[in-house]
This record gives structure tokens, C-alpha cells and sequence, in this order.
């Protein structure tokens, strides 16, 4: 799906009157050929190849081609590039961030090392899905028939790992106090409202299986008896008892799962008279016969809480996980922004730039 509405949106814009090219044309004045080694970028003074976006684009492409006019599959293929450069260039400037920060560490090697674990038993499957092809060897010749290589995409797994941690370690996030805790959980009472709830157990025929109303109420009345015995067994406990005979005749839509239904909660069943009883009857007793619009029901509560707040002690360790994540999201952005603002930024789509312009090309909205 994101495949086909990025070529749609890209064959929208070109097909209109005065479509503005994003990048330099040649010398020549006519669109050239990308080279895989082609150096498309410069972040910070670190180059950027055309492999890194091209197999992404080509991909695309080969997916839309019944889509795209012979005529504009170059200039599609350069629109592409543009967009997925874009998408690259916050991770490339923390990676950058991170070669700087720590050039020359003797470790470099090994966190590498550590990385190819990582990269053999999940990015390369995902690649193989992505892809459709079975080994690993149908996999690197696919990548270079796109424009890329395993190698490649291992470097650029590399980044994307390295890039996630430094982030991780430059993004301090102070631990929220007990007062943020009991903040946050008043500013957001209600949503710790909860309504009575109940779990039970049901056993149902429905009308279009007899010939007729009564004898469907016949038939839910004899399931009725042949539970009967373990219902007095149960003496009350809140244990399912009609757990065979639903998985062997009730019609219910649980009836497969022993005619249990979860935690559901009051007014949230279409039929009143089953939620009335659902909510008055004591727990594990057995309803008599209700009528619904499908056929007849007999219920028994297994389980009921009333309506009331989830305590504070309950959802703290949710809360705390809340605030820490958005913490931790607006430092994220801050320190981005920081970078964005920081980035030499040079592209053959627009020469020099910054990053900011980059992903604000003229005409509207931004590329990500």
C-alpha cells in the first residue's frame, strides 16, 4: 500500500502543467542514467551513494510498471530517490553525530561483530519476504539486480542499530517522580473508568434451526436439564458448567469455547432483557429461559465487578511508562531539530541546502 500511494502521488505531481524537476539536469540538459556508485549527497561532508535509495526506488517501480508511461520511469526513479534520501537523512545525521563523537574508539570492531547476529537471523529474513525469494543466495543476486548489495544493506542495518542506541545514550530521560504519577492520573480520571463487567456462560438455540418458537424453547429447556447436574454440583461456585454440552449443542457464538464469553461490559449486549439478567443475577446462578431476536438463552454469571475507578496502584507502572516515552519523544525531536539545524547539507536534487529546505522542497508539504 505505501508503495502504490508513493507512486500516486508522484505521478500526480508529474502530471501536471508545470511540474518543477527537484534535481539538476545534466550538462546536456537531459536526464541521465543514476550510477549505482553515484555520490547523490553530502551530509556533513559524508558522502551519500545512489545504491543506498536506488534498489528502494527501483523496487517501487518494478512493483507500479503497469502504472508508469515508459516515457517518465526516469524521472519517476529520481522522485523516488529524492523521497527515500529524505527518509535517510535524520539517521544519517545521528550516525554522523555518533562517528564524531567517538572516532577512533578501539570497540568500533566489535560492536560490528555483535551486530551480525542481529542482522543474519532478522533483517536478512525480512529482506527475503520483502523480496519473495527462499536462500540468501536468491536474496544478494535480487539486491544487485535492484542496484544495491548484501553487503550493502548490512552497513545500512549497522547505521540504523548504531544510530537507535546513540540516541538512546544522548536522550536522558529523568524518571518521573510520584507526584508526576498522581498528576497525570487525576488529569486523566475518567479514562480510569471503568463500568460494571461481567464473565459468563451461556447456552443458546437459535429459532431458524426448528420448525418452531416452541420448539426451540423445548430444546434450550433440555440443554438446560442435562447441565442441570453439574450446576448442582457447583453449589454456586463461579465454575463453568455448561462447558460440554455448549461445545457439543448450544449455537451460541462462543459455543466452541465451552459458551464462555469474557469480560463484557453493562449495556454492551444488544438484547436488554440478557443484560439486565447478566448484571441482577447472583454470581453462578442460573438464569431461566431468555428470549432474544435469535432464539432462546440460558446465562449463569461466573464473575462480576461493579463499576468503579481502577486504582492508582494498578496503572502506575503504565503511567510512569506514559511519561518516560514522552520524555523521551520530545528530547528525541529536540535533539534531531539540533542536528537538522547544524547539517551542511549538499544533494544533486537541489545542490546546497539545509536540511530543513531538503525535507521542505518547494510546493507544499514536506517529503516525510
Amino acid at each position: 500500500m505505501q508503495r502504490l500511494l508513493a507512486i500516486s502521488l508522484i505521478l500526480f505531481s508529474l502530471a501536471g502543467p508545470a511540474a518543477a524537476q527537484p534535481w539538476a539536469p545534466s550538462s546536456g540538459g537531459e536526464l541521465q542514467p543514476v550510477q549505482n556508485c553515484q555520490i547523490i549527497a553530502r551530509i556533513n561532508g559524508r558522502a551519500v551513494l545512489a545504491s543506498e535509495v536506488l534498489w528502494q526506488a527501483n523496487l517501487i517501480i518494478e512493483d507500479n510498471k503497469d502504472k508508469i508511461p515508459p516515457e517518465k520511469i526516469d524521472e519517476v526513479r529520481k522522485m523516488l530517490m529524492q523521497n527515500q534520501l529524505a527518509g535517510l537523512l535524520d539517521l544519517k545525521l545521528i550516525y554522523g553525530d555518533f562517528v564524531r563523537e567517538t572516532a577512533g574508539r578501539a570497540d568500533m570492531k566489535s560492536i560490528e561483530e555483535n551486530l551480525a547476529g542481529p542482522f543474519e537471523e532478522g533483517e536478512i529474513p525480512k529482506l527475503r519476504e520483502m523480496l519473495g525469494v527462499e536462500t540468501t543466495d536468491e536474496l544478494s543476486r535480487q539486491l544487485v539486480a535492484l542496484g544495491t548489495t548484501l553487503g550493502e544493506r548490512r552497513t545500512a542495518f549497522q547505521e540504523r542499530a548504531i544510530a537507535s542506541q546513540w540516541i538512546q545514550q544522548k536522550v536522558n530521560v529523568a524518571e518521573p517522580n510520584h507526584a508526576d504519577l498522581i498528576a497525570r492520573y487525576f488529569a486523566n480520571a475518567e479514562q480510569y473508568d471503568r463500568p460494571a463487567r461481567v464473565k459468563w456462560e451461556e447456552l443458546m438455540v437459535k429459532f431458524s434451526s426448528y420448525p418452531s418458537g416452541q420448539a426451540a424453547r423445548n430444546a434450550v429447556a433440555e440443554l438446560g436439564n442435562q447441565v442441570w447436574p453439574q450446576y448442582q454440583a457447583a453449589a454456586g461456585k463461579p465454575e463453568p458448567v455448561f462447558t460440554e454440552v455448549a461445545k457439543q449443542k448450544s449455537e451460541g457464538f462462543t459455543a466452541a469455547k465451552g459458551g464462555v464469553h469474557d469480560w463484557t461490559s453493562a449495556g454492551a449486549l444488544r438484547d436488554q432483557q440478557i443484560d439486565a439478567a447478566l448484571f441482577s443475577l447472583p454470581v453462578g446462578t442460573m438464569s431461566p429461559i431468555l428470549e432474544s431476536e435469535l432464539g432462546y438463552h440460558i446465562v449463569r454469571v461466573l464473575e462480576r465487578e461493579q463499576a468503579g475507578r481502577t486504582p492508582f496502584d494498578e496503572v502506575q507502572d503504565d503511567l510512569r511508562a506514559e511519561i518516560k516515552s514522552e520524555r523521551g519523544a520530545k528530547q528525541t525531536e529536540e535533539f534531531i531539530k539540533s542536528l537538522r539545524q547544524q547539517a551542511r547539507v549538499w544533494t544533486v536534487f537541489t545542490g546546497d541546502t539545509t536540511a530543513e529546505a531538503f525535507l521542505k522542497p518547494p510546493g507544499g508539504g514536506g517529503l516525510r
